[in-house]
C-alpha cells in the first residue's frame, strides 16, 4: 500500500492533473490522501460529493470541514479550474467521490462534464508552462472501473487492491481492543487467529471490521473460557460466502471431503501435509512463503475434484 501512495505522490507533484482511483473504500482513500496532505505540508485538500457538497481538509482536527454544502457539481468544477483563485486552490488535491454517475453513458450532463474535465487537464498543462508552482489535482473516486474514452488520455488510473493479511492483522487486533472485554493472554494463540483475520481475505476494509467485531461478540463467551475455535473462522467464511453470492459471478463451496477419503495419492498427501506448515507464523518467521497452488494433471476419475475438495477442507 506505501507504494501505491507513493506512486500517486509521484503523479501529483509532477503535475498530472486527473487521476481516477477505482476502489468501493471511500474512507480509506481519504485516509491515504490524509497522509499523504499530512506528509506534505504545502498541500490543500479538498473534496466534493453529493450528500456533503464542498469541504476542505483541516490540518488541526484532521477532518473536513464544510466550506459550501449548496455548490452542485459543475460550478465546482468551474470554481477549481479557475486560475485566478491561487490563493484558493494552488497546491491542492481535490477528491471528487460522487462524479461517476455524471459521466455514464445515460446521464443528462455527461458531455458537459466531461468538457470540463478535458478543459481542466488541457489549462493545467498550459498554466504549468507560464507557471512552475501551478499544482492543482483532481482525484476521481469511482467503484468500478470506467472511464469515457474521451478522457483516456488524460487520466491516470490506480485501482486500490483489497486488504492483505497485515492490513487484516491490524483491523482484527483494532476490533479486539475496541470492545469492552479482555481475552486472557493465555488464550491467545496466533496461529488460531490467523485463520480466523485470513479467513476474511477478499472483503473490503469495512465488510472485514464489522465481520470481526460480530464474531468477538457472538463468541465472547466461547473465546474468553476457551480461546479462539473453528466456529469463529467458519463464521467469518459464512459472511464472506454472502458477499461473494452478491457478485453473480463466483459460488463458494463448503467441502466436507478430508484425505481420509482419497484413496491412493500418498506422496500428494504427505506433500500437501508438509507444506501446510507454509501457511503457519513459524514459516512466515523464516522467511518461507507459503504454498500457493498445485497442478493436478490426470484422466477423470482419478481423483482430482476429491483431492481438491479435501485440500480445502
Amino acid at each position: 500500500m506505501t507504494k501505491l501512495i507513493d506512486e500517486i505522490e509521484y503523479k501529483i507533484k509532477s503535475g498530472i492533473p486527473l487521476i481516477q482511483i477505482i476502489s468501493f473504500e471511500e474512507e480509506r482513500i481519504r485516509g491515504m490522501f490524509k497522509y499523504l496532505v499530512e506528509k506534505n505540508p504545502e498541500l490543500k485538500m479538498y473534496r466534493w460529493n453529493i450528500a456533503n457538497k464542498l469541504q476542505k481538509y483541516d490540518r488541526e482536527t484532521r477532518n473536513f470541514e464544510t466550506v459550501n454544502n449548496q455548490i452542485e457539481l459543475l460550478p465546482v468544477l468551474e470554481h477549481f479550474m479557475d486560475p485566478e483563485k491561487k490563493d484558493d486552490y494552488d497546491s491542492s488535491i481535490f477528491i471528487m467521490e460522487d462524479i461517476y454517475p455524471f459521466i455514464q453513458e445515460n446521464s443528462q450532463i455527461r458531455h458537459t462534464v466531461i468538457a470540463f474535465l478535458k478543459e481542466f487537464a488541457q489549462r493545467t498543462a498550459t498554466v504549468r508552462e507560464n507557471d512552475g508552482d501551478w499544482m492543482r489535482t483532481l482525484v476521481l473516486v469511482q467503484p468500478t472501473n470506467y472511464l469515457p474514452v474521451e478522457l483516456s488520455k488524460d487520466v491516470i488510473v490506480f485501482e486500490i487492491p483489497l486488504p492483505d493479511s497485515p492490513l487484516m492483522k491490524s483491523l482484527w487486533n483494532r476490533e479486539i481492543n475496541r470492545l469492552d472485554f479482555e481475552i486472557p493472554e493465555i488464550k491467545r494463540d496466533e496461529n488460531a487467529e490467523r485463520y480466523v483475520y485470513e479467513a476474511a481475505l477478499g472483503l473490503t476494509t469495512q465488510e472485514a471490521a464489522q465481520t470481526f467485531r460480530e464474531a468477538l461478540i457472538r463468541f465472547k463467551e466461547q473465546i474468553i473460557e476457551n480461546g479462539f475455535s473453528e466456529d469463529i473462522v467458519k463464521f467469518v467464511i459464512s459472511r464472506k460466502e454472502q458477499v461473494i453470492k452478491q457478485s453473480q459471478i463466483l459460488e463458494y463451496f463448503h467441502p466436507s471431503e478430508s484425505f481420509s477419503d482419497v484413496g491412493g495419492l500418498e506422496k500428494l498427501k504427505s506433500w500437501l501435509k508438509t507444506r501446510k506448515k507454509g501457511f503457519t507464523i513459524e514459516a512466515e518467521q523464516k522467511n518461507i512463503s507459503p504454498p500457493k497452488g498445485v497442478l493436478l494433471l490426470g484422466i477423470p476419475g482419478g481423483g482430482k475434484s476429491l483431492i481438491a475438495k479435501s485440500i480445502a477442507s
